[in-house]
């Protein structure tokens, strides 16, 4: 996502920059102005910007362009209102997902999401680097992920099978992480994996 201020010093100002992005690349453009006046608002509707928000404003306002901006752009295919229930605020795009923590939008690469365990209507989730805080169940979160490549194995732990190092009838590994797998979840597990236990 771009974030253009449309009075930029030099001879070209935010738009033009705009336009060389978008001739160039496919991503979000947001612009940030003082600008008002019809003139200005003309040149840049051409665009078709994902926002336009005028100085001086709260950071709560850019926040919130921001989401609606990656909002839109992951479902470009799949137009439609935002949705206003804060689980749906997860955004899912091709190779990652963004959560939403606190004003932020951060991204996580499906590659990084190792496993994910709820408690109650949260869920943490567990990463190669971190760990984060989401609202969310257990089941509408991993409906938003690549089927096959993450799979629920218990009433609380969902996981990417890409790690797994070892099964058995009760638990399953991830090195030396130890996930419990619930025996309602082993058939589904046998069969996603091909195997035989």
């Amino acid at each position: 996502i771009a974030l253009i201020d449309i009075h930029l010093r030099g001879s070209d100002d935010g738009i033009a920059l705009a336009r060389s992005i978008r001739e160039k690349y496919d991503f979000p453009i947001i612009f940030i102005t003082s600008y008002s006046d019809k003139a200005t608002v003309d040149r840049a509707k051409h665009l078709s910007p994902d926002g336009y928000i005028l100085k001086p404003f709260e950071k709560e306002d850019l926040f919130t362009s921001i989401e609606i901006a990656v909002y839109n752009y992951a479902n470009k295919q799949k137009p439609g209102p935002l949705p206003e229930n804060e689980e749906a605020r997860n955004v899912v795009m091709k190779d990652s997902i963004f959560i939403r923590k606190d004003y932020m939008l951060i991204k996580i690469k499906f590659e990084d999401l190792l496993w994910f365990r709820s408690e109650l209507n949260y869920l943490e989730l567990y990463c190669k680097e971190d760990k984060h805080l989401i609202r969310s169940t257990l089941s509408e979160f991993i409906d938003k992920l690549p089927s096959g490549t993450f799979l629920q194995v218990h009433k609380s732990y969902g996981i990417n099978t890409r790690y797994i190092t070892a099964i058995d009838h009760g638990n399953i590994w991830m090195k030396d992480i130890q996930i419990p797998l619930g025996r309602a979840y082993l058939e589904t597990v046998k069969r996603a994996l091909n195997l035989e236990l």
